[in-house]
């Protein structure tokens, strides 16, 4: 019969090595959760627990407390899979992939930040650079057969109409972003 996995938890401050709270003497395999001052958490993977915490204090300087479940390399992805799953019910969390919503107050912030944000909505427009439109003219050329095609379906009229309606509420300058996201 398997032992269930236990949850080990360190309340942490940056001014003391992660060694010292994990150990020097092996490296950790398992999935682990970030807490931070705001309440939000961040669930990860590693084969390394000491590495891996200091790599993210460098990019993080708000992490108060650290947990973990030690584990196989074969049960890592599945673990990770449903530590973030259980953790974003409940939590606030920073993950990017494996999520439902990463983190932000609304889903455009994922992709446009606010200053663009605010522009695109006071109807500014953007500068477009040379290299822009290169690339645009070259997207043209390789997707000329597709756009026959489509030209020729008998809803295509209809079908352009919803798509030109869709792409002008809800990207911000389709034109200039169109690419990046």
């Amino acid at each position: 019969m398997k032992r269930p996995k236990t949850q080990r938890r360190w309340e942490v401050t940056n001014d003391v090595a992660p060694s010292v709270y994990f150990g020097i003497d092996r490296k950790l395999t398992g999935v682990y959760t970030l807490e931070f001052k705001g309440g939000e958490k961040y669930v990860g993977k590693t084969v390394d627990l000491t590495s891996r915490i200091a790599s993210h204090r460098r990019r993080w300087d708000d992490i108060i407390a650290i947990s973990f479940i030690e584990c196989g390399h074969a049960e890592l992805d599945a673990l990770e899979r449903t530590m973030i799953t259980q953790t974003e019910r409940s939590f606030r969390i920073r993950n990017k992939m494996l999520t439902r919503m990463p983190a932000g107050e609304a889903e455009i912030d994922l992709v446009v930040d606010k200053e663009q944000q605010a522009e695109w909505l006071e109807g500014v427009q953007p500068s477009y650079p040379l290299d822009e439109r290169t690339r645009a003219a070259e997207r043209r050329i390789r997707n000329r057969a597709k756009f026959d095609e489509f030209m020729a379906h008998p809803a295509q009229a209809t079908a352009l109409g919803d798509l030109t309606a869709y792409v002008n509420a809800v990207i911000p300058w389709p034109s200039a972003t169109g690419g990046l996201y």
